[in-house]
């Protein structure tokens, strides 16, 4: 099922993610992320386990490149980053820069990169595929120019929203003003998907980490009113501008929901077909 946002294009969700990575904080991501090594949700977990020591890596649509910067610490993966954001570049660089590891930048869509055929033994990406325009045509093109920039027997690891979440209906959507997504797909059909493109599907996985913004939560349960002082996590910049990508009172009636799902999910992971979101690991055939 497509949700498209009416009026939402790549311009659209470019502003807004130049918004999200120019308020973050790379010592609270360093800390949070990378440091601990944290590996709480399938999708990295996968990631982990499909990249081998010394693996040159291909992160597309990275934002911040935590989990390129997880792979360089420690699988000594070879990472290259791309992202059309030059703001989620920079911070990446930055992260990069405080994790003590190396890796490649790059601006540019990862429909067309600027890579030679067959560079990479390893493609991910969380949450990118749903935000290229043209839905099931979009995320061919994608996966395509993946494939052409991925070694024989490469693996390409990616997670899109999934169309049986109750979020994913598509009039839910719109009430919500959520533009940070823009399509959903079911399992069979990326599935399909890839093996159109003559991907082999190894293993599909639910991913049931629901995108929830820590700023609605905290307008929502009125944290700062509850101790009686404003909060100095209430003023964080990167809160103010995860609450500005969703903030209608009909989401934010929804966020205890979701934070319930968010504790189950972590305690249990949903087969790929009841995920929030879901995830393949395919592999490009050995010629």
């Amino acid at each position: 099922m497509k949700i498209l946002k009416k009026g939402m294009n790549a311009k659209g969700n470019k502003r807004m993610w130049d918004e999200y990575y120019s308020n973050s904080l790379v010592e609270q991501d360093f800390d949070r992320l990378v440091k601990k090594n944290k590996l709480d949700h399938p999708y990295a977990r996968e990631v982990f386990a499909a990249c081998k020591k010394g693996d040159r890596t291909l992160e597309f649509g990275c934002g911040k490149g935590t989990m390129s910067a997880l792979l360089a610490m420690h699988r000594h993966a070879k990472p290259t980053l791309v992202d059309f954001s030059p703001t989620a570049i920079r911070y990446a660089k930055k992260l990069f820069h405080r994790a003590g590891v190396k890796g490649r930048f790059e601006v540019c869509d990862f429909t067309k990169m600027p890579f030679p055929d067959e560079s990479f033994d390893l493609a991910y990406g969380k949450g990118v595929l749903e935000h290229v325009p043209g839905y099931e045509t979009g995320m061919r093109r994608g996966l395509k120019e993946i494939r052409r920039v991925l070694k024989p027997g490469g693996r390409v690891v990616f997670t899109v929203p999934n169309s049986w979440r109750p979020d994913g209906n598509r009039f839910f959507m719109r009430a919500l003003k959520a533009d940070y997504i823009q399509y959903d797909f079911s399992v069979a059909q990326a599935e399909r998907i890839c093996e159109e493109l003559g991907f082999v599907v190894e293993k599909k996985f639910g991913d049931g980490v629901f995108y929830i913004t820590p700023g609605e939560l905290i307008r929502f349960f009125k944290v700062d009113k509850l101790v009686g002082k404003r909060l100095p996590l209430v003023e964080n910049k990167e809160l103010r501008a995860e609450a500005r990508a969703n903030s209608s009172p009909l989401w934010r009636a929804n966020q205890k929901y979701f934070v319930f799902l968010n504790w189950l999910n972590k305690k249990v992971v949903p087969p790929a077909e009841l995920g929030l979101m879901f995830g393949l690991r395919i592999r490009k055939p050995e010629e």
